[in-house]
């Protein structure tokens, strides 16, 4: 009886498991396909943030501390979809052509510095890049490490980076 209960359950898993993994073509998206604005900022040689931030239109904000940061690990929060639209308008004038990866000029490269890459993610999974040297003595270096800030503080996740 145990085994006839046994041979049953293993039964139904596998047709549970079969109905789940039906989809039609096209009729979910994968996370490659997920609209979104990543803000991240790589290791230098010392102590700084590295750290991944990213958020999608519906207005889900994912955090990543990878070293240095006041929280380590994966967080989420919420924000609005207002939000989401704010931090892309506020960006969209350093935006690259898209589908492009571009490096923001700096005659003077600082060393020993972070870099920050901002990229927009479309729903098709096409990626546009902006990379920016960290300290790069221009006022236009100095508009976007502000301009980057702003929208972190925008997302609520300034504290989870720390300084």
């Amino acid at each position: 009886m145990v085994k006839t209960f046994a041979c049953v359950g293993a039964a139904c898993i596998l047709l549970l498991m079969a109905g789940g993994c039906t989809v039609a073509p096209g009729s979910r998206k994968t996370a490659a396909q997920r609209e979104e604005i990543v803000i991240s900022q790589g290791p230098c040689h010392g102590f700084c943030p590295v750290y991944q931030v990213s958020v999608t239109p519906g207005g889900l904000v994912r955090f990543e501390g990878l070293q240095h940061t006041a929280l380590a690990g994966s967080r989420s929060r919420a924000v609005s979809r207002k939000t989401y639209g704010d931090v892309s308008r506020a960006v969209a004038p350093i935006r690259p052509p898209s589908g492009s990866v571009r490096d923001w000029p700096c005659e003077n490269h600082p060393m020993d510095t972070s870099d920050l890459t901002l990229e927009w993610v479309g729903e098709d999974g096409q990626r546009t890049v902006l990379r920016y040297k960290m300290g790069c003595k221009t006022a236009d270096g100095a508009m976007i490490e502000r301009l980057l800030d702003q929208q972190i503080q925008r997302l609520g996740v300034a504290g989870w980076i720390g300084g």
